[in-house]
């Protein structure tokens, strides 16, 4: 133990600065020229920054004195102690544990929660006193876990272990001196490694800020420290210098009267007009001549990372100590995805997250995006080596390796990545295998370079912990998957940087967080977010050790800081730095959110606004000049949002084109109605939406196409392909005679499993066995309707035709035509449609419901069926089709239709709000138009067409 330690609390960082800090670093440096150790021990590297700074600004160097925070303190006397350094024993430790934990536990949190309530309870004291079972009763720590939990706890891979072993090293440093500043009861619970490194010099000197609010858990540890060091705690003498906002503080804690000064409150309309009132405040402190400018932002706040780019922006050199998480890099990215792959499950979103990687471009992505959604419509399975068929034609011998889009073959050997893989293996063996496919997959992407970009990956991004974690781990046997999400992890794990625009740590203007600024002062001080509680928002906490048992403990004289005590320490941290405001202190906050949610101000904004009156100032961004780069872009939006301006050649009007005609299908005139803009672009262009395609099996849309591929099959012409496109007699039609027997469910249940659908599915299965049930009861509605109409054709295609009065170019495709005869010119016929559901939508001129009916009888009228009769089968029965009612309006939107195909002017349609209605789902990305503007354009297309047609009645 040294033979003297001292501890100074101060009220304002200038007071301890002149009584004795500044003195102590003076002679540290001195000693530093002499070959002496000086270390200075900080809670951040900002607060060493800033005592930097204060010697500078004073006009004196500071030379030879060492900073540390706690993390390097540790690594420095585990270097001399010879003892292991716990720089990766998190990850480690929480890698053992899962080793030794169920599946489903090893998924979870389980393991992090456990280190986390351990280290609390060894911080505390809790654990030396009543020992490791004990923790594992209060823990719930299974039976088959505890040897582990045991091995962590005598582990020096554990840091509060490695914190113990070094006090009973008592290692000694000659010639060491040593400071610590800065540290708040958030550090202050590691006394065992602030013990061991006061133990290793001759003296020790503290220098810790008084707390505000947070008095109890902080004097607390104090007592403590006071006691195991044998420590002198004195208070520094204040320098009597004016503080403007120490009132403030005294204040908010103990109210009395209203202050002289209060902090300003600027307030935006909004998150983003709050960065750029910060950006204000700032420039209009260095008009002030104020060039020490702190602003503080709660941790894992947005703002930080925009105010720092702001600043930037605007020409202001900016320190950024609040630091974002870095972007992975690409061949970071590309190992992870690997990881992830061969860990499964292999899914189609993986396999085009790797070519979104990799790809050579985006229309080379798009191409095989759209490839894999077909194949994954016609298959519906997750499961990739089942979703290719030229796979499952090599799983089965055959020659799939020439498949029609042979371009992707590829495709085959990336599914071999995993399934070789043990099930478990010790550390060596996995890291073995790991490296292997490593160098199996760079081959891979050398090989196949016309569709992959060159990328190299290996273990570097893992190092310097990858041997040391091997070594730590020894024989352990851990499963695979563990391994390898292990690998992911540890790839994924955020590294916090600056802007690299960013100043250097002396700017003028730091942006860093409360709990880093902590004891240091500045000019002028901006507080940002204050909003809700983000200020004082509780770190998360373990939640093995609930509020209750915290709260005990505290009585029996165990420290655990409870959800109230984070929230009154970081309330302090806050409550500080408007104290340490030598000139001027900023509250900035926002009214809403980008979003428009509502938020309301947090209680200091609340204080300063009702209890000491202080009025907030509404920030008001410059308005942004509008520059007309492109004059012909604000025409046509002027045009796109003028009621009176009917649809033209920039809002879906496509006759200056003059584009073929092309025959409508009859099924898609409901989409032309309700959506005639996104079934232009399919009908003239081929184009469709389809960013928002998702791999999602849909039920109901496959059971409708298994239903309509099996009653194809049953319905087929009895005398083959020479005869598929003529009518057949069915009643001699051997496979609707089988499907509607007695054993017609094993009849049509073995032609749907004939389809090389994708083994031991259970969802296929379903599928199956309900349109095996749905078959069976339309062949036998359709056996019944033989005896008036014995003569048939299944899928008949009309062919393009044109309809005269109106006059439109259609076509169709039946599912089933019945007719009285052999052919259907002079026929009676019935066009049968099948359907998997009970329900049948009305007619609506409006949505365009039922006109696939209008399109079936003027085409049956057009092919020479001297009657049309249409029925719809479904599971429960049979209905009739008829269009008795409405003839005006359907004459009127056939005529509409007419005009629109002569004149491929389509138009836009606004919203539907019906249930089951269609809507615009554009393939292109657009400026939404008021929907009143678009129904006004649609009202004045359809009195133009109104008004040409009354003109060619009357000539």
């Amino acid at each position: 133990m040294p033979t003297h330690v001292s501890i100074q609390l101060f009220n304002h960082v200038d007071d301890a600065w002149g009584d004795g800090l500044r003195a102590w670093l003076e002679a540290g440096s001195e000693a530093a020229l002499s070959g002496q150790k000086v270390w200075m021990v900080c809670r951040s590297f900002v607060q060493a920054n800033w005592l930097r700074r204060r010697f500078l600004e004073s006009g004196q160097t500071l030379t030879g004195v060492r900073f540390l925070d706690l993390r390097r303190l540790r690594r420095e006397l585990c270097l001399r102690a010879e003892l292991p350094t716990p720089s990766f024993g998190r990850e480690t430790l929480s890698l053992i544990l899962r080793a030794s934990m169920t599946e489903a536990e090893a998924a979870s949190a389980l393991a992090g929660q456990l280190l986390d309530a351990l280290d609390n309870l060894a911080a505390s004291g809790w654990l030396d006193r009543l020992g490791a079972d004990a923790a594992m009763n209060l823990l719930h720590v299974s039976a088959n876990l505890r040897p582990a939990v045991r091995g962590i706890i005598e582990s020096l891979l554990w840091r509060p272990r490695v914190d113990q072993a070094l006090v009973e090293k008592q290692v000694q440093i000659p010639e060491l001196h040593l400071g610590f500043f800065g540290l708040d009861a958030q550090s202050l619970d590691q006394q065992a490694l602030i013990a061991a490194a006061a133990s290793a010099s001759e003296q020790a000197h503290f220098w810790i800020a008084q707390p505000l609010v947070a008095e109890n858990i902080f004097m607390r540890w104090i007592e403590r420290l006071e006691t195991r060091l044998n420590a002198t705690v004195t208070v520094a003498a204040s320098e009597g210098k004016p503080r403007p906002y120490e009132e403030v503080v005294s204040q908010f804690v103990y109210p009395t009267q209203p202050p002289e000064n209060v902090p300003r409150i600027v307030r935006g309309a909004r998150w983003s007009d709050q960065i750029r009132a910060v950006v204000a405040v700032v420039q209009e402190e260095f008009s002030r001549g104020r060039r020490d400018v702190a602003i503080a932002i709660p941790q894992s706040s947005p703002s930080g990372a925009a105010i720092v780019e702001a600043l930037i922006a605007a020409a202001i050199p900016v320190s950024d100590e609040f630091r974002s998480n870095a972007i992975l890099a690409f061949s970071e990215k590309v190992h992870r995805w690997l990881a992830n792959w061969v860990a499964g499950p292999r899914t189609p979103e993986k396999l085009l997250q790797l070519f979104g990687l990799l790809a050579h471009g985006p229309e080379s992505y798009g191409r095989f995006r759209d490839y894999l959604l077909r194949q994954f419509d016609s298959r519906q399975t997750r499961l990739v080596s089942e979703l290719l068929p030229a796979l499952a034609d090599v799983a089965k011998g055959g020659d799939g390796a020439k498949s029609a889009d042979g371009g992707y073959l590829w495709i085959r050997e990336l599914v071999e990545f995993g399934p070789d893989w043990p099930q478990n293996g010790s550390w060596k063996q996995l890291d073995a295998k790991w490296s292997e496919t490593l160098t199996r997959f760079q081959e891979f992407l050398n090989q196949h370079r016309s569709f992959f970009r060159s990328a190299r990956i290996s273990l570097e991004p893992l190092q310097p912990n990858w041997d040391e974690i091997q070594n730590a781990l020894g024989d352990l046997v851990i499963s695979s998957g563990l391994f390898l999400r292990f690998v992911s992890d540890s790839l994924s794990a955020p590294t916090r940087i600056g802007h690299r625009g960013a100043s250097h740590r002396y700017a003028p203007v730091v942006v860093s967080t409360a709990e880093q600024l902590h004891a240091t002062s500045w000019e002028a001080v901006i507080l940002v977010d204050g909003i809700g509680d983000l200020w004082t928002r509780p770190v998360e906490q373990d939640s093995l050790l609930n509020q209750e048992f915290r709260t005990r403990a505290r009585d029996e004289g165990f420290l655990l800081p409870t959800i109230q005590d984070h929230a009154a320490l970081r309330e302090d941290a806050i409550l500080q730095l408007i104290q340490h405001g030598r000139s001027s202190v900023t509250v900035c906050g926002y009214a809403k959110e980008e979003s428009g949610e509502e938020v309301d101000a947090n209680r200091f904004i609340t204080f300063l606004e009702h209890s000491l009156g202080a009025v907030p100032v509404w920030f008001e961004p410059a308005p942004i000049q509008p520059a007309n780069l492109v004059p012909l872009l604000g025409k046509i939006r002027q045009d796109r949002c003028d009621p009176e301006h009917a649809f033209d050649e920039y809002l879906f009007n496509f006759s200056s084109l003059d584009l073929k005609a092309d025959a409508w299908p009859a099924s898609e005139l409901q989409k032309a109605i309700a959506a005639p803009g996104t079934f232009a672009f399919r009908q003239l262009f081929g184009l469709r939406r389809t960013w928002d395609r998702r791999f999602e099996r849909d039920g109901r849309r496959t059971l409708g196409i298994t239903l309509h591929e099996l009653m194809k099959v049953i319905l087929r012409n009895p005398f083959g392909d020479l005869f598929k496109e003529g009518l057949a007699d069915l009643r001699q039609s051997s496979g609707l005679k089988e499907s509607s027997g007695t054993n017609a469910y094993r009849y049509i249940t073995k032609i749907a499993l004939g389809r090389n659908l994708p083994p031991e599915d259970a969802w296929w299965q379903s599928i199956i066995a309900k349109a095996a049930h749905l078959v069976e009861g339309m062949s036998q509605k359709v056996a019944d309707r033989l005896a008036d109409s014995p003569y048939g054709i299944s899928e008949y295609s009309s062919g393009d035709k044109i309809v005269p009065e109106p006059q439109l170019f259609l076509k169709g495709r039946f599912d089933l035509l019945l007719a009285n005869v052999d052919q259907i010119d002079g026929a009676e016929i019935v066009i049968i449609d099948f359907k998997t559901t009970n329900s049948i939508r009305r007619f609506n001129v409006d949505t365009g419901e039922g006109f696939q009916i209008v399109a079936y009888t003027l085409l049956a009228t057009v092919m020479g069926a001297t009657r049309c009769a249409q029925l719809v089968f479904t599971p429960a029965g049979v209905k009739t089709l008829n269009l008795d009612n409405g003839a005006d309006e359907i004459f009127a939107k056939l005529h509409e239709l007419s005009w629109i195909q002569e004149t491929h002017c389509f138009g836009h349609a606004p919203l539907l709000r019906q249930e089951f209605a269609i809507n615009e789902a554009l393939p292109l990305a657009t400026l939404t138009i008021p929907v009143w503007v678009l129904r006004k354009k649609r009202a004045l297309m359809v009195e133009g067409i109104a008004n040409r047609t009354q003109d060619e009645n009357n000539p």
